[in-house]
């Protein structure tokens, strides 16, 4: 059996090599908001939306539905709107499960441009007065991550574009309600 090996070591290491490649370009491939959510269909969305680097003080708004039909009708329009886009998650992702999170670097905004903090978060009615997160989504100066802490990187295909037109669409929802901060 050893002599087997050490002939076959060789072949046997490229082919792990070339299985763990393999397994990164799956992993990494692009899904939907759907996926995501785990095939999920949500009951209720909440979501905050913060206009950062105001120099009048910072904009933040409230996207709170209140009756269940409002909940219904909110988490229909921001599914919607996140459709088209396709995420790409990390291939590191199961260690960064497990591992503590960590911060980020410094990030930058562009010049001239308003940038966003905005966190959305999907709930999902199990039994009576048991609600369960399938998903909370965060997007912050067009970084995507979502997970239980918000530490799992997502990268979108112009991210920091798009996060500006989901910002823009929350703000303009019926439901946002403007706090000056």
């Amino acid at each position: 059996m050893k002599a087997l090996l050490k002939q076959h070591q060789k072949a046997l290491r490229w082919g792990l090599l070339a299985l763990l490649a393999l397994w990164c370009l799956w992993y990494a491939r692009p899904v939907d908001i759907y996926f995501l959510l785990g095939n999920v269909s949500p009951d209720w969305t909440q979501a905050s939306v913060i206009e950062l680097g105001a120099f009048n003080g910072s904009h933040s708004w409230q996207l709170y539905p209140e009756t269940p039909q409002e909940a219904a009708e909110l988490t229909a329009d921001v599914l919607a709107e996140l459709e088209d886009l396709r995420f790409h998650r990390s291939p590191l992702e199961p260690l960064l499960r497990v591992l503590p999170p960590m911060g980020r670097g410094p990030i930058r905004g562009e010049e001239g441009k308003k940038e966003y903090n905005i966190y959305l978060h999907f709930y999902s009615l199990q039994s009576e007065g048991d609600w369960d997160t399938p998903l909370a989504l965060q997007v912050f100066v067009g970084q995507w991550s979502y997970g239980p802490y918000l530490n799992l990187p997502l990268y979108v295909s112009h991210g920091r574009e798009e996060s500006r037109e989901l910002a823009a669409f929350l703000v303009e929802s019926p439901f946002a309600e403007d706090s000056k901060s």
